[in-house]
């Protein structure tokens, strides 16, 4: 079984010019989010965190997010997407549960970053690369993976009781991409348009189904909504 980093990795050596990522109105090749991945992954290992080490993140769509969704795949460690809706007491009750051993946070959301773990903040120049929180860090090595090795938890709502955290393995991810990768046709020419949030399951599991496609990523959208006169049917002539 091979990690998520190792789809890019193949994918820089097979089309290293190719788009693979669209983020406020940059063009990030796989060849240069391989590179960043690994470079995060090294940020990552020189604080500490290894294989089996949980890494929370409060964040909005960015490509830092996804930087560290496939950093933390490469050294083995297993990614906690948190609601950064929740209140501060939510969230330091799932970093709390889930032993996180650190917590990235968009800046804005520095109010809601509460938990025991220790927290690491990106401004807007870091949401468009992780890599600018440590410039000259080395890359990290791979981590090889088995099936049954934990790759990301996902909390649910809590609606009725404390947050529980469900926990998916890398075999369980790799089917699910296999079954929307065949199911919905994707392939090297898909666009994916990422407006929902990654903290999301239904976001999140898109992303990784992408083949050797491109995505662009929105921190946010607005959606307005058409106007009483222009949702109802036009009158005869």
């Amino acid at each position: 079984m091979i990690n998520l980093s190792s789809f890019i990795a193949f994918h820089a050596r097979r089309t290293p010019e190719r788009c693979a990522l669209k983020y406020r109105g940059e063009d990030i090749s796989y060849a240069s989010l391989d590179a960043r991945i690994r470079k995060v992954a090294g940020w990552l290992a020189s604080r500490g965190i290894g294989p089996g080490d949980v890494v929370a993140v409060l964040m909005k769509n960015s490509a830092a997010f996804l930087e560290l969704v496939f950093a933390t795949s490469h050294i083995g460690a297993v990614f906690l997407p948190i609601n950064f809706r929740l209140s501060a007491g939510e969230v330091g009750y799932i970093v709390g549960n889930s032993g996180a051993r650190i917590l990235i946070a968009d800046e804005e959301l520095a109010a809601s970053a509460a938990g025991n773990a220790p927290v690491v903040l990106l401004d807007e120049t870091a949401q468009s690369s992780a890599t600018r929180l440590a410039p000259d860090m080395a890359a990290a090595p791979m981590h090889p993976v088995q099936p049954r090795d934990l790759m990301r938890l996902m909390y649910t709502s809590g609606t009725t009781d404390r947050p529980k955290g469900v926990m998916l393995t890398y075999e369980n991810i790799f089917w699910k991409s296999a079954d929307q990768t065949l199911a919905l046709g994707l392939n090297a020419d898909t666009r994916l348009l990422v407006v929902g949030p990654l903290y999301h399951v239904g976001a999140s599991t898109c992303r990784e189904s992408r083949c050797s496609g491109t995505a662009a990523c929105f921190p946010s959208i607005a959606i307005s909504r058409p106007s009483r006169r222009s949702a109802r049917s036009k009158p005869r002539s």
